[in-house]
Order: C-alpha cells, then structure tokens, then sequence
C-alpha cells in the first residue's frame, strides 16, 4: 500500500463518521476519489513549487492550463505506478517548457548569407 491510499483511507474514515452508515462499495469509490486527489494535488504542488524555484511560475502555469485542454482532447498516458506518473508530468510540465523556452533559434536567409540556407538551434 502506498502513502496516499493510507491517507485516503483515513480520510474517507473520517469522512463516514459522519455518515451513518456506508456500504462497502460506496466506501472503496470514496477511497478512490479521494486517492486520485491526493495524487492531482502532489502533482500541482510539485510542480508549483519548482516553477517557483526556477522562477519560470508564468511558463509553468501557462504549460499546465495547455496540456490540460490538450489532454481533454487526445487524451493521455497512463502510468500503473503514480512514481512514474509524477516523473512524467513534472518533466512534459515543467523541463521541457523550460527548455524550449532556451532554445534559440537563428535562421539567416540566403540573401544574407549569399550560399544557401543555415539554421542554427543552439542553447543559451
């Protein structure tokens, strides 16, 4: 068992206390609901706070909002360890905006150049 389902466990106890009674289905898709959102939120915790660090916060959130809409449509991988669903979201969210964003491309016409073509993809 993994740290998040023993959380969502003892949340969803705490949940059917109030509750007077709750049969055992109801309770395993509580369960389940709540795991899931404890999964979504270390995701956007994660990579809140490495947007932060990297101070790229604006490039973070516009790459969350558009692999949200775009995973709406196409849909999207899915990991059966949440380890590696984390590794994934955090690299396609926030090391590869980052580094497209470094990524300059010069592109000298043949005018300029009198040859032919170059185009140059470097990292700054």
């Amino acid at each position: 068992m993994d740290i998040q389902h023993e959380m969502a466990l003892i949340i969803a106890k705490q949940i059917t206390k109030m509750e007077f009674e709750m049969k055992e289905d109801k309770f395993n898709i509580l369960v389940y609901g709540i795991e899931v959102f404890l999964n979504e939120a270390i995701k956007v915790v994660v990579i809140v706070c490495l947007g932060i660090l990297m101070d790229k916060l604006r490039l973070i959130i516009f790459s969350m909002i558009f692999l949200l809409i775009l995973r709406r449509y196409v849909g999207g991988n899915h990991f059966s360890n949440n380890k590696i669903c984390l590794l994934y979201s955090v690299t396609s969210t926030t090391i590869i905006p980052v580094l497209v964003e470094k990524i300059e491309i010069v592109y000298y016409d043949m005018f300029f150049t009198h040859n032919r073509d170059y185009c140059f993809i470097y990292f700054c």
